[in-house]
């Protein structure tokens, strides 16, 4: 719905709009008899995780929860359901009696026992239950929020209680004494609130019933259905103030501007859903109630009361994979048929162009320049102009920012002087974590540095209800490295680990997950063994200093060092391919800062997936790096750090190797041609089995609007390429 954004988002802007909302939906109106709709549904599932978190968005819920308001405890509570491993069920029996294996991991009992062990035993404990099995206690290092744990550990065994209760059909007046018994316990309802005393007449209603009839949940949830749907909605008076509604609250209205707003497909008209214990559908009638044709008829009905003009609204950007959706079927009949008999002016164009006019395709962000500098002679319809002042000055600031930053900038690899050099002499600390993450993705950190926060992928819910049955490269990897961790630590034994990674939906559970643990341990065991063996030396402390554009520089940190034939020897060892660019560049960064601690070169030895097996039996340590050419080239990674602060750094890893790598074959030099092709390969390339490093979220805002790869960035990139990726490339080779 609409309605809670028209006040927040239009009488708040500059200048404000006077608006009114004529209705609001009766589920807003009455929120306990829609929270007990969701778990009168949610009662004929089989209880999984993403129903369960849909509970938890309920206003009646939050309130008994004591979260609403309070979206980080709200969202506390969301990461506990989803930590906890819960897939679905109620417990082992309740699988039994499915024909599935009687298996208690991912379900409700086993996500309560591990909060309950959690508060009882803290985090990282290897408590067992009576059965001999681990309980794996779910537990943050500094939590300290146990009050609302065992809060929600009570609410969460009241549910279930509940949810087993209605599993058994009952009498109407029962039912009116169950679902009485369930607002209390679950929904906290509030003797003052019109909610409450409407939920308890219809109540009340089901209790005066007596019939010896049975009932199910089912057939409960479409009488408060239909109760919802029935109910008169709050309403204000229509004035002549802009007037948001539903159809039916002002429909034949007249006016001069009508906005139908929402019309994508999925959306209207609504979908026909008879209940399957309506009997009169069994023989229809002209006359019966649809709702697909009642919206029809309406949409009909609204294209006949503006005066001036309609405008029709649609969100056809799918949020999370950026494709196009449709339209709802009546505009795009609307569209049909207005290509078929209308032409604009009187003027004897083709019908698609006359489409083409009417339909306004709108920027993702209000304050696009194309709300303010109209672009005609790009030949494109032009959009609209913003009455917004708020976003005008955010659209001049960005245009000011963009002139700043990208088209005045010069590119800096030397040490600035004079002001500029003035102006950076704070002094820069800088772990070495913090300089490695900024060289493996150079755009994430320009993002962050701008104080932008994007928001992470949406993981679709309804996958924490599936145990994995395939694990896909990222799910192997994780189980991998946990078995590599928990041989290193050696502070539980291996079964810790592998039923960790089974209730963290990792692991299959049973015979399967067994399988792929015998396949990973092994291997895994070995590299830690050799780790061991090779790590005599303990850690190598980093504490260097360095002077950048009179600017004290202090990076500190910790490498582990081994001992290979008595020299030492930076140990470096990862689940996977370090021949990648990005790791591998992370190595030689690590390589860099051993020789600048020691003061002179350290050697490096790489353990991975590509080493010879048995895992040292053939140790070739990479040469390592004088100390003087190391100052060097840690001078440049600290001057380019600092200017991919300020603005995105023409470096990536996978794109400026292999353009490093083409260069050379090519005999040297600076290449557009070459740049240009490595770009559409390495940057742009967006597929099922690829995707390049300028299709990621933080690349595309970092590049908005531009071409990284134009003649202006040419040098850049080169000489990054140079400084950096093939550097790398010749430590590796040890030229």
């Amino acid at each position: 719905t609409y309605a809670p954004l028209v006040a927040s988002v239009l009488a708040a802007g500059t200048p404000a709009l006077p608006v009114r909302v004529t209705e609001l939906a009766a589920r807003a109106a009455n929120p306990l008899l829609d929270a007990l709709c969701a778990l009168l549904a949610h009662s004929q599932t089989r209880h999984t995780a993403s129903a369960l978190l849909g509970l938890l968005n309920l206003r009646s819920v939050q309130t008994a929860l004591g979260v609403l308001d309070e979206p980080h405890a709200l969202e506390r509570l969301q990461t506990w359901i989803r930590q906890s491993g819960l897939t679905r069920d109620f417990d082992a029996e309740a699988r039994t009696a499915q024909d599935l294996p009687s298996d208690e991991t991912g379900t409700w009992r086993f996500a309560r026992d591990r909060l309950v062990s959690g508060i009882l035993f803290g985090f990282d404990s290897p408590a067992r239950d009576s059965k001999g099995d681990y309980v794996l206690p779910l537990c943050g290092v500094l939590e300290s929020d146990t009050e609302l744990k065992e809060h929600f550990i009570e609410w969460f065994l009241n549910l279930e209680q509940t949810l087993r209760a209605w599993q058994e059909p009952a009498s109407a007046a029962q039912w009116g004494a169950r679902l009485e018994t369930a607002a209390e316990l679950l929904l906290a309802p509030d003797a003052r609130d019109n909610a409450t005393g409407e939920l308890k007449k219809h109540l009340a209603f089901l209790c005066q019933i007596e019939t010896p009839t049975l009932l199910d949940a089912g057939a409960l949830e479409d009488w408060l259905s239909g109760l919802l749907a029935r109910q008169a909605a709050s309403r204000t008076q229509v004035s002549g103030d802009i007037c948001f509604g539903r159809f039916k609250q002002l429909n034949h209205l007249p006016c001069r501007v009508l906005a139908l707003v929402g019309m994508q497909d999925g959306k209207f008209p609504r979908a026909s859903r008879t209940p399957a214990w309506d009997l009169l559908q069994l023989e229809p009638r002209r006359w019966d109630r649809n709702p697909r044709v009642e919206d029809r008829q309406l949409f009909l009905d609204a294209l006949q009361t503006p005066s001036e003009r309609l405008i029709i609204t649609a969100s056809t950007l799918n949020m999370r994979s950026g494709k196009k959706e449709p339209l709802s079927s009546c505009v795009d009949e609307l569209l049909r048929t207005v290509k078929e008999r209308f032409v604009l002016g009187g003027e004897s164009e083709i019908s698609r162009s006359v489409v083409e006019k009417i339909v306004v395709n709108h920027r993702l962000l209000p304050f696009a320049n194309e709300y303010f500098y109209q672009q005609a002679e790009s030949g494109l319809s032009p959009l609209p102009a913003s009455f917004n002042t708020r976003a005008l000055e955010v659209a001049r600031s960005l245009g000011d920012e963009t002139q700043a930053h990208y088209e005045e900038a010069p590119f800096v690899v030397d040490e600035p002087h004079g002001e500029e050099a003035a102006e950076n002499c704070e002094p820069l600390q800088l772990s070495i974590e913090e300089l490695l993450d900024f060289w493996k993705d150079p755009a994430r950190a320009w993002v962050r540095a701008q104080g932008i926060t994007l928001p992470r992928e949406e993981a679709d819910d309804e996958l924490l209800d599936r145990e994995p049955l395939q694990l896909d490269g990222l799910q192997r990897w994780q189980v991998r490295t946990s078995i590599l961790q928990n041989c290193l630590r050696a502070k539980f034994p291996a079964a810790h680990t592998q039923a960790l990674l089974a209730a963290d939906r990792i692991l299959p559970t049973a015979d399967l997950g067994h399988g792929i643990w015998d396949e990973y341990f092994p291997d895994a065991k070995e590299l830690a063994a050799c780790v061991k063996r090779l790590s005599i030396l303990g850690g190598l402390p980093v504490h260097h200093r360095l002077q950048y554009a009179g600017r004290q520089i202090e990076i500190n940190g910790n490498l582990p060092l081994a001992s290979v034939e008595g020299r030492e020897c930076v140990i470096l060892y990862r689940i996977g391919d370090y021949n990648k660019p990005a790791y591998l560049t992370a190595a030689w960064i690590s390589s860099l800062l051993a020789s600048c601690a020691k003061g002179h070169a350290v050697d490096c030895l790489i353990l991975d997936d590509t080493s010879p097996r048995p895992y040292g039996s053939e140790l070739s340590p990479i040469t390592g790096i004088d100390f003087e050419q190391a100052e060097t080239s840690l001078i440049h990674l600290i001057a380019g750090y600092i200017q991919g602060q300020s603005h995105p750094l023409c470096y990536a890893p996978d794109t400026s190797a292999a353009y490093a790598a083409a260069v050379l074959k090519a005999g040297g030099g600076v290449d557009e041609t070459l740049l240009a092709e490595v770009g559409e390969t390495k940057w742009s390339q967006d597929s099922d089995y690829a995707r390049g490093e300028g299709t990621s979220r933080h690349a595309a805002l970092a590049w908005r609007g531009r071409d990284p790869f134009e003649a202006e960035h040419l040098l850049e990139w080169h000489a990054w390429s140079q400084r950096i990726s093939a550097q790398v490339a010749a430590w590796r080779t040890n030229k």
